[in-house]
């Protein structure tokens, strides 16, 4: 799972990220979803139609308590 990798990945190698810490790394997909509209054309890609944000922001919601 891609997001088990990320973890494994900050285990080892956190101290190189641009965003170490918990706030940091919220604030970074915030900024990315606001930015994407003009992101994606920048790097001549198309930008994805639909998408389900809504499970996107359960699952952070949920791993505020799931442990």
């Amino acid at each position: 799972m891609f997001v088990r990798g990320l973890s494994a990945e900050f285990r080892e190698r956190g101290e190189e990220w641009e965003n170490a810490t918990l706030g940091d790394f919220l604030e970074a997909p915030a900024s990315c979803v606001e930015d994407s509209p003009g992101w994606y054309p920048n790097v001549g890609w198309t930008m994805p139609g639909g998408g389900d944000r809504a499970f996107f922001a359960r699952v952070l919601d949920s791993a505020t308590v799931y442990g």
